[in-house]
């Protein structure tokens, strides 16, 4: 290779690895924006979030031209129709809502296909920097705003204080959040000034540790899943919470296959919802909604008995508002109500595909990056909590990757399995 091309690819590496830990911590421009903004004494948040957007697409898209994009499989081609499709019909009817989601459910696998093949050492250490950095800031938040529940001798914030410091966070967004600090405690947003999205980066960040540890058992993994679990708690989301507990039995029924972890996991929050404010609230307001009619009917109001309903689960109605009468509430629904029951489940087949190897294959990034995955799609069960460009960049990230993995080592299988049937059919009487 003569020095021109060594330069060539060296730039091509630099751009293919600084464009991914952009990606990666793009949910972490708030936080930039609320440094600038302290230190300016002004609401800059919504500058330089447009200005970190901007740069990160643009590098993503100087990736693109410098190390192409993989040629996408069978299944990638085939949804890549569908998802033209949905772009035309949503520029169509001038469905913005459909247009947005089409291009993240559909396109971002496209986009970030290249990303898939760096180091797996890389790889990981990126990922785990991002969980890492999400815990420690919220850890902060927590001891900032709820000083009381942390020993620590100083006055929590006010109302105005919190909804300027998430004005500083995200100034396009409304500061709103929950303030049950009579009670339970406070539901901010995070970072992302989002009550609805933050629940699922924590769930993601509590998985994420809690299968490092049961993997690799570590005590600094061991303090991290505590902390997040923690902190997750401490959203109040039931929806989160559950895409964590549900990812952690499926690990430890079908990947550990032990019943051990699952009866102690089960008596832990049997106790916590009995002994702790936080759960016991989070146990009572899911009992009170699934008492109210309307919010079953949002959330399980789906009927085959609907002529509407079953059709456009037959083939979509390729709008993303839902007609009279539709629940539009578990965005797991919408998503097969709005392109068809054969390109959703092409989709979730895709996000979900290496969980079902889990078993087959002692690799812990495997693993860790597949649940995390999983918790993601389980939190699709609430609308507005994964469907969005924070949670669905790093879902991507990771399915692709969990997905490369598996590949390889299925490869890797095949050809040991060779070797062995050659030896055998080699061997003398």
């Amino acid at each position: 290779m003569n020095l021109k091309s060594r330069k060539e690819s060296k730039f091509a590496q630099l751009v293919l690895h600084l464009s991914f830990c952009l990606v990666v911590f793009y949910p972490f421009k708030g936080v930039v924006a609320f440094l600038l903004s302290l230190l300016a004494g002004g609401y800059l948040s919504a500058f330089f979030i447009s200005v970190y957007a901007f740069f990160t697409f643009s590098f993503l898209l100087l990736n693109i031209l410098v190390n192409k994009i993989r040629a996408p499989s069978k299944l990638g081609k085939i949804l890549l129709v569908f998802g033209c499709f949905g772009l035309v019909v949503a520029l169509f009817r001038r469905d913005t809502a459909m247009l947005q989601y089409t291009l993240l459910l559909f396109f971002f696998p496209i986009l970030f296909s290249k990303y898939s093949q760096i180091n797996n050492r890389y790889f990981f250490k990126v990922v785990f920097s991002f969980f890492f950095f999400s815990t420690c800031y919220m850890l902060i938040e927590n001891m900032v705003i709820l000083p009381a529940n942390f020993g620590l001798p100083f006055t929590a914030p006010n109302t105005a204080q919190i909804g300027s410091y998430l004005l500083m966070l995200n100034s396009k967004a409304l500061a709103h959040f929950q303030d049950y600090r009579y009670s339970v405690g406070i539901r901010t947003g995070g970072y992302l000034a989002h009550i609805l999205v933050m629940p699922t980066i924590l769930a993601m960040t509590a998985t994420f540790f809690y299968v490092l540890f049961r993997e690799r058992r570590k005590i600094l993994y061991f303090l991290l899943a505590a902390v997040s679990v923690f902190l997750l708690v401490q959203t109040f989301s039931t929806t989160a919470i559950v895409a964590f507990v549900v990812s952690i039995l499926f690990y430890e029924l079908f990947v550990q296959r032990k019943f051990v972890v699952p009866i102690l996991l089960i008596v832990a929050v049997v106790g916590l919802i009995a002994n702790y404010k936080v759960m016991s609230w989070v146990y009572r307001r899911m009992l009170t909604l699934l008492a109210d009619p309307r919010y079953y009917n949002a959330f399980f109001g789906f009927s085959l008995s609907d002529p509407r309903q079953v059709l456009s689960f037959l083939i979509g109605r390729w709008r993303w508002s839902p007609p009279s009468g539709v629940p539009s509430h578990v965005d797991l629904m919408n998503i097969i109500l709005v392109y068809g029951i054969v390109p959703a489940y092409l989709l979730y087949k895709r996000m979900l595909w290496s969980i079902f190897s889990l078993h087959r294959f002692q690799n812990t990034q495997l693993r860790v990056y597949s649940l995390v995955v999983l918790t993601a799609v389980v939190c699709l069960f609430h609308a507005a909590m994964v469907l969005n460009v924070n949670v669905l960049m790093l879902a991507t990230l990771l399915f692709l990757k969990a997905n490369e993995i598996c590949r390889c080592e299925g490869e890797k299988s095949e050809i040991i399995k060779g070797k062995k049937e050659a030896q055998i059919c080699a061997a003398p009487d």
